[in-house]
């Protein structure tokens, strides 16, 4: 007895759907994006730099003080708009207050040992403690800005990649005019920054030095030349000075430049 081929009824009508449908046609495919120049540029740059670029980079900030300081802003905004509400509402307090009223005070001070020094003083402190946080409150606002970028030897060079790490602190509205900077290569050679500093520096060991102008890198080399470094990458963030105070020693005693 021969089998019979099992029929599926589902199979069927899916042929005879795709037997009555209109014929896909099929779509072009998409032109590329044409890109700028800038962009072209850029691109050319990352892929000479591929390795470079892969390895990490210091952070100016990690995940958990971004964390950490950004709960401490939300804390400190809650706290200064609680004490803007206390001083204006003992502005308004003050400014009802007759001196009849204050007279009256005097009086029933005698049996609460509340006077009326004691309440303008309160006021009075109460003003200076304002004026004290609005002046703390412009101390948060970032005066500086942190900058950490990093130099390379061309990828065409015949000898091995060196890397220098720039940590710079420059203030704000005056970048040009110079910075103070910090510097770790992963190698030992001659650096020098800007246009005449000139340092013998070891692998992973820090130099500091204020420059005016650009912290442009180059290799010094006695009785060869000045071989000028490309800058691979960089990335800046404005900070207020404690918080770059705290950036700059993580950079000077546990940033290690990767090779």
């Amino acid at each position: 007895m021969q089998s019979q081929p099992i029929q599926n009824p589902h199979y069927q009508q899916n042929v005879q759907h795709q037997q009555g449908a209109p014929p896909i046609t099929p779509q072009p495919p998409s032109e590329p994006v044409a890109l700028t120049q800038e962009q072209a540029q850029r691109l050319q740059h990352i892929q000479r730099f591929a390795r470079i670029v892969q390895l990490p980079m210091f952070p100016l900030y990690t995940g958990a003080e971004a964390a950490k300081r950004q709960q401490e802003e939300q804390d400190r905004q809650r706290w200064l708009a609680d004490m803007a509400k206390m001083k204006a509402e003992n502005a308004a307090a003050q400014l009802q207050l007759s001196t009849m009223d204050k007279v009256g005070i005097q009086v029933l001070g005698a049996a609460t040992g509340t006077t009326f020094f004691n309440i303008d003083r309160g006021f009075n402190a109460l003003a200076s403690f304002a004026t004290t946080m609005d002046s703390l409150n412009a101390n948060q606002k970032p005066t500086d800005v942190i900058i950490i970028v990093r130099w390379a030897s061309p990828p065409e060079a015949q000898y091995l990649p060196i890397i220098v790490d720039v940590l710079e602190i420059r203030g704000i509205g005056q970048e040009h005019k110079g910075a103070y900077c910090h510097v770790k290569a992963n190698r030992d050679f001659k650096v020098k920054i800007g246009t005449k500093y000139e340092k013998k520096i070891k692998k992973n060991g820090k130099w500091s030095k204020t420059i005016s102008g650009s912290c442009a890198v180059s290799i010094v080399e006695k009785g060869v030349g000045e071989f000028p470094l490309e800058m691979v990458q960089s990335t800046q963030m404005p900070m207020v000075t404690a918080d770059w105070v705290d950036v700059q020693q993580r950079f000077k005693k546990q940033w290690i430049v990767p090779s």
